[in-house]
């Protein structure tokens, strides 16, 4: 079986694949096996290799006039060594790649070209053993060796196509989850719009609950200003509250007298009674005239009635008034202990005709 020339080189041109690589090495093999390393020149081998090189080609045959000439002995040289005689075994002659000539052609079993002195003939039956440099392939063992590599190439693409499944199926893991990743960053935005709208919202109804609430106090504290607080009456079943107050208004202020069952509204005690308190509750009055509570209330501060029975006259505050006095209560104590003027109005501490705030006092440095 020979192998073209045109076909070897066409090999080494055509794209790399399985079946190209598998080409590849049949056609080594080959190569190897039929034409033997006497066909091939020492620049067809790797340098220091005993392997062809990628495209060699057999060039010695003998139609181009090479003659590879016997590696073994003659039988002349054989019958020689046989029977030792003291003859000069010839070195083996050197392949050349030029032609030789008629003269110098030397064949094995070419008795007339060195006629032996007194060697028996060889033996003609004897049959020379084949040369291990030319191993013949069977069909059998490249039919072996193409289902070999046709059942790897099989595994081999099934193995790749399991794989393909996975990435094919990691890929669309990754693109749900990139999905998904992006709806909820939408979803977030979202909630971090509306959020920032309610903070808006909160924060400006914080704004207007604390001014509301401000505008209630002032109103309520406002209201409070027109009533009085009497403690230390004593507390008698079905008394005449209002009349025991104008009585006893009339004697603190008797200028104001004739008009206080005008001026005054109501009188009651505040809250119920139980049976187990023992004490009177306080009663609370609420004038109709401004300027008769001025009177009472300016009167009640100097009156010495209301100190010997032991009476009590104060303004109604409302409970945001009653903090800010309580914050401002040790201010107004040292004051006075300094002998400096000092006194309450509304929810400020006057202190020697200035007014003082609660803000005041806790923004003033420590």
């Amino acid at each position: 079986m020979s192998v073209p020339t045109q076909s070897i080189i066409n090999h080494h041109s055509q794209e790399f694949s399985f079946f190209s690589l598998l080409n590849r090495i049949l056609l080594y093999a080959e190569f190897k096996f039929r034409f033997g390393n006497q066909h091939f020149t020492a620049d067809d081998y790797i340098p220091g290799s005993s392997r062809l090189k990628v495209g060699a080609i057999p060039s010695r045959f003998p139609w181009n006039n090479f003659y590879v000439l016997p590696q073994r002995l003659s039988a002349f040289e054989r019958s020689a060594v046989r029977f030792g005689a003291d003859i000069r075994v010839q070195e083996q002659p050197v392949v050349s790649e030029d032609a030789p000539n008629e003269s110098s052609r030397i064949e094995e079993h070419d008795y007339p070209a060195r006629p032996p002195a007194d060697t028996p003939e060889p033996n003609p039956a004897k049959k020379s053993k084949p040369s291990s440099d030319s191993p013949v392939v069977s069909d059998t063992m490249l039919m072996r060796f193409m289902q070999r590599m046709e059942a790897m190439h099989e595994e081999t693409l099934r193995r790749i196509q399991g794989v393909e499944k996975t990435v094919i199926e990691n890929s669309n893991s990754i693109k749900q989850i990139i999905s998904s990743l992006e709806f909820h960053g939408e979803q977030v935005k979202c909630l971090n719009e509306k959020s920032d709208e309610m903070q808006k919202k909160i924060g400006k109804l914080e704004k207007e609950n604390v001014e509301l609430r401000d505008r209630c106090n002032d109103l309520d504290a406002y209201k409070r200003r027109w009533n009085l607080r009497v403690a230390g009456i004593p507390e008698n079943s079905g008394e005449n509250v209002k009349r025991i107050i104008i009585d006893l208004f009339s004697q603190v202020s008797p200028s104001i007298a004739a008009d206080l069952h005008f001026g005054i509204d109501i009188a009651h005690r505040l809250g119920p009674r139980s049976a187990a308190e023992k004490s009177s509750r306080r009663i609370i009055v609420l004038f109709s005239s401004r300027s008769q509570w001025d009177t009472v209330w300016k009167d009640a501060k100097t009156s010495d009635l209301l100190r010997e029975k032991k009476i009590k006259v104060f303004e109604d505050l409302s409970q945001k008034d009653k903090d800010a006095r309580t914050l401002l209560w040790p201010t107004v104590e040292r004051a006075r202990r300094e002998g400096k003027r000092a006194g309450f109005h509304g929810p400020f501490a006057v202190i020697e005709g200035k007014r003082l705030s609660a803000k005041d006092l806790a923004n003033k440095p420590t």
